[in-house]
């Protein structure tokens, strides 16, 4: 085998390793997160009406600017985190992209 070859067969396994996981974790994702999107909603909505109740009251003060800078510091260190890391999924284009396309369809997958 020349090097022309090697390197055909070594991006199609590439892309069907990462299709086909990529399918499988979607399918499962979607099984899962109808229900934990659900749970995740209970959830917040009951933690966060007993605040609300309480700051209607008066009993407590939110600091929306403290609240803002805060979301402000996460999304912004989420962003650096996804900059870093973004070189290093293009270096393994084929079985990233096809392990996004695999998650698509099996999300989408009926």
């Amino acid at each position: 085998m020349d090097e022309n070859q090697i390197l055909l067969a070594s991006t199609l396994m590439q892309l069907g390793v990462g299709g086909g996981t990529g399918f499988v974790v979607g399918y499962g994702l979607r099984k899962i997160a109808s229900v934990a999107v659900k749970v995740v909603a209970v959830v917040v909505t009951l933690l966060t009406l007993p605040l609300v109740a309480l700051q209607y009251m008066g009993i407590i003060k939110v600091n929306y600017d403290a609240l803002t800078s805060l979301a402000q510091s996460i999304f912004s260190q989420v962003a650096e985190f996804a900059m870093s890391v973004a070189p290093k999924l293009l270096e393994a284009l084929p079985i990233t992209g096809s392990f996004g396309l695999g998650l698509v369809a099996g999300a989408l997958k009926k």
